[in-house]
């Protein structure tokens, strides 16, 4: 069987037809998979499998909302915390309460 990669026509008035000015092909010898009949196609399944996976998606969209918003609170709390450790150190400094230093 010739498979077409390119082809470049152009109308000829006299003939009244399209000539082939042009062709890149090659021979295939392979297996050809055909697309099935759609009275063949279940289409009521089809779209059941569909929406199963759209609701997937929204559901993957949801849980990747809320990681974006765990990843703000931890950054949040860990920006309180450093701030925290800070604070007490230096106040243990000033204290002379501290016995080492922290870096």
């Amino acid at each position: 069987m010739k498979i077409y990669n390119e082809v470049i026509l152009i109308w000829n008035d006299t003939t009244n037809q399209f000539d082939t000015v042009y062709e890149d092909s090659y021979d295939h010898d392979g297996p050809i998979l055909h697309a099935a009949e759609d009275d063949k196609i279940n289409w009521k399944k089809k779209k059941a499998e569909i929406s199963e996976v759209s609701d997937l998606i929204n559901e993957m969209e949801d849980d990747i909302k809320k990681v974006g918003e765990g990843m703000k609170d931890w950054s949040k709390a860990t920006k309180n915390l450093n701030t925290s450790l800070e604070e007490s150190i230096r106040s243990l400094g000033k204290n002379e309460n501290m016995t080492q230093r922290i870096y």
